[in-house]
């Protein structure tokens, strides 16, 4: 049963021992030398080829079965929801976002830190989470969002529903490549039972390493695996129902969440050891906080039911260079707590984007007229003028549509121009339009109605 330590930082994490009657809890925290998704692969002796040693890198591509590659962040993980919102763990530090489309920076003033409620089972909570939310730039070249440059990018629903014990889940998350045994068929290293390398087939522990570059620091890369809900029981310390629990660090936040269970499938000699093991069975380790859980829902679509935390070890594992081994636990948030869910949706459904007028959702109210075109937030309004639309919410308000009443027309101009300080004249913009985008009224008629209304509004 595993050991719990309470987990402090120093380069990718450092723990401090504390009783060895609790569970040990290592943050997935993100440094250079972070670590990374462990996955174990088997290689059972006398079954299809079996002798070839399996190789390091290993699901560094999207699965058949897609539930969010295109969404989910490599270098720093996290997850894109949609509409610029990214979901990740509160201490992984705020930063650009490396999508398969590109890179994209932060808004600055957008964080968000979801609450606790005020207690679960009795037991009483950190007034915040570990989870938060921040919104994302357009990319700086094309000015376009994740889901204008990739046709992969999903709008990710959010779990409704705490999985059973036992459901499948599907993990992805960036950092180092493992390091398998050059002559094992399943890649594992054995451990004595003081944790140290052996060459021993008795030795009671299997696990990897983690590349390094020659140079020093890591080899990374983004990977995905599955794994299934535990029974939190098996982490002496916790509190939790036997479904639920609470994922806890001192000096950081609590966050209600669930945990899974590195578990091998077969031994040596291929007799199976653990029939619950999945085929792409995965075990968090540091590098990999915010990455994301995904499940199915009963409809069988792919839900977020949570993001990375921390991980667990075994009783007695030393914590310096921890090594990834069989019977470890992985922590994550869940999502489907009402607490958590609600807070998620009504920021995703909030009116309140930004600041009035930053369609781009860049943080400040640009665009002026340049060479007889718009730029900027300005460009949104020009492109997309008198087009009605059935958007809603936040791609409403990137087509120009402020007010959100189906089309974008002179009252989001005026928005707009409030917003922006009053920099682009009623004139210039009646000419950016043109009469022939607007048969009535003509132009002079449309600078005479933008005064009218200009002067009429009020700021939202």
């Amino acid at each position: 049963m595993p050991t719990r330590y309470h987990a402090t930082r120093r380069d990718s994490f450092v723990v401090r021992h504390a009783s060895l009657a609790l569970a040990t809890l290592a943050l997935l925290s993100f440094a250079v030398e972070g670590q990374a998704l462990v996955l174990g692969t088997w290689a059972q002796p006398g079954v299809g080829g079996s002798s070839t040693v399996t190789p390091s890198s290993v699901n560094t591509t999207a699965p058949a079965d897609d539930p969010g590659w295109a969404n989910s962040g490599g270098g720093r993980s996290a997850i894109y929801l949609g509409d610029q919102w990214v979901l990740t763990a509160r201490h992984v530090s705020t930063g650009s976002i490396i999508l398969p489309s590109g890179t994209y920076e932060p808004v600055p003033g957008t964080e968000v830190i979801l609450s606790n409620p005020s207690s679960f089972l009795g037991t009483a909570l950190s007034s915040q989470s570990d989870l938060k939310l921040f919104r994302i730039q357009t990319h700086s070249t094309t000015g376009l969002t994740p889901e204008e440059m990739d046709p992969n990018v999903q709008s990710i629903q959010i779990a409704t529903q705490t999985p059973t014990l036992g459901t499948q889940i599907t993990a992805i998350a960036a950092g180092n490549r493992r390091r398998v045994h050059p002559s094992q068929p399943n890649g594992h290293f054995r451990f004595n039972s003081s944790f140290q390398l052996t060459s021993d087939a008795a030795a009671p522990y299997r696990g990897y390493f983690f590349e390094q570059l020659p140079t020093g620091g890591s080899v990374r890369e983004k990977a995905w695996g599955t794994n299934r809900i535990d029974n939190p029981a098996g982490v002496t310390g916790l509190t939790d129902n036997g479904l639920n629990a609470v994922i806890s660090v001192p000096g950081l936040n609590d966050t209600i969440g669930l945990v899974s269970r590195f578990d091998q499938a077969f031994n040596d000699s291929g007799n199976v050891v653990e029939p619950s093991a999945t085929a792409d069975e995965f075990q968090g380790s540091g590098g990999d906080s915010g990455g994301p859980i995904f499940v199915k829902n009963g409809l069988g679509e792919w839900t977020l039911l949570g993001v990375f935390h921390g991980i667990y070890l075994l009783d007695g594992q030393p914590t310096a260079g921890t090594v990834p081994m069989f019977g470890q636990h992985t922590g994550f948030s869940d999502l489907s707590n009402s607490h958590y869910y609600n807070q998620i949706d009504l920021l995703r459904n909030s009116q309140q984007y930004s600041v009035m007028g930053d369609t781009n959702l860049d943080g400040v109210v640009s665009g002026e007229v340049n060479s007889g075109g718009a730029t900027g937030d300005l460009a949104n309004l020009v492109n997309n003028w008198l087009t009605t639309h059935s958007a809603t919410g936040v791609q409403a308000w990137k087509r120009g549509d402020l007010n959100q009443d189906g089309i974008t027309d002179i009252g989001d101009f005026v928005l707009w121009r409030q917003g922006a300080g009053g920099t682009v004249s009623v004139e210039a913009f009646a000419a950016l339009v043109g009469a022939g985008a607007i048969p009535e009224p003509t132009s002079v008629g449309l600078t005479c109605l933008l005064l009218g209304l200009a002067s009429a509004r009020r700021r939202r």
